[in-house]
């Protein structure tokens, strides 16, 4: 699941959308051809997607980031010194 399947795109996720409506108008090309006229309808089939929809969040704003990486405690290769030691002065 891609980043554009949350919305997050540039609109052409929901042009994408569309064109699963657009298998369903092959569908109909299987009838007679007077009925493929009909097929012109099933654009209509896009408010069918939109039941899709309602399966996946659409949010027209980032998602917020919940899960973040575990912090890096080792790493693989040496820490330089410390620029500024600690004085010497309990002496």
């Amino acid at each position: 699941m891609g980043i554009g399947d949350w919305g997050l795109g540039t609109g052409e996720d929901e042009g994408d959308e569309g064109d699963e409506g657009d298998e369903g108008d092959e569908g109909d090309e299987g009838d007679e051809g007077d009925e493929g006229a009909e097929g012109d309808e099933g654009d209509e089939g896009a408010e069918g997607d939109e039941g899709d929809k309602e399966k996946l969040p659409t949010p027209n704003y980032p998602l917020p980031i919940t899960h973040y990486p575990l912090p890096i405690t080792h790493y693989s290769f040496p820490m330089p010194n410390a620029p500024c030691p600690m004085p010497n002065s309990y002496n």
